[in-house]
């Protein structure tokens, strides 16, 4: 990994649990995520994908998924942080927990996001989006012409 995560003092990463979705849908349905949302309606079928950051008091407030994209390729879905914990490292905790489980399965991890500079800092480089499914429907009134998502990749045996 390029990036180094600095140490977690007030918040924890660990994988979804069923009884997260409740609060897994009031996250990802109050903000606009960066990577392909998922869809409030999907997250009852796709939970399990998901990583979460937890406060001390055990609130969400963060959330990120990988999610497969073909063969030995994991799409990076719904990372999201909640307003008042960004600028506190959780994108960046959930991101390379999501590198260090695709790693661990030698499986490319791919992107669309807005926020190009942070998956840079991770050794994702921009590509054409040739994963993606054209039939996917834009993901609703948060996607503007004029805020497009990127395609970055990152190769499985990029290293630190």
């Amino acid at each position: 990994m390029t990036c180094s995560v600095r140490p977690m003092t007030d918040f924890e990463i660990s994988r979804a649990r069923l009884e997260d979705v409740p609060e897994l849908v009031r996250l990802l349905g109050a903000s606009v995520p960066d990577c392909s949302p998922q869809t409030v309606w999907e997250l009852p079928w796709m939970w399990h994908h998901y990583h979460v950051a937890r406060s001390a008091d055990g609130e969400i407030v963060g959330a990120a998924s990988i999610q497969p994209a073909g063969r030995a390729r994991a799409e990076v879905r719904g990372l999201t942080v909640a307003p008042s914990w960004r600028g506190r490292g959780v994108a960046r905790a959930l991101l390379g927990r999501l590198i260090e489980r695709a790693e661990r399965s030698g499986a490319d991890l791919v992107c669309m996001t807005r926020s190009p500079e942070l998956f840079l800092k991770f050794g994702f480089l921009e590509t054409a989006p040739h994963w993606t499914d054209p039939r996917r429907r834009p993901c609703g009134p948060a996607e503007k012409p004029d805020s497009p998502r990127i395609a970055m990749s990152r190769h499985a045996e990029t290293s630190s």
